[in-house]
């Protein structure tokens, strides 16, 4: 499932999930968040890049990951 939007005059394309894996009402939220993102003047894929990164980083900052190494 995609939502296609426009953010900075560019028209752009979000993916919310593969069709039978993300349920419709999953989707759904999703949409209502990225669409409540662009009212805020944030673009939702770069908002997504951003919290991927910040849950890797931390991840690899864990007490476990320092204490196995």
């Amino acid at each position: 499932m995609r939502l296609k939007y426009r953010f900075a005059g560019k028209e752009k394309c979000l993916a919310l999930g593969v069709y039978q894996t993300v349920s419709l009402k999953r989707a759904r939220a999703g949409c209502k968040e990225a669409r409540r993102l662009l009212t805020d003047g944030v673009d939702p894929a770069e908002h997504r890049k951003i919290a991927c990164a910040s849950q890797v980083t931390a991840a690899a900052n864990s007490f476990e990951a320092v204490a196995l190494e």
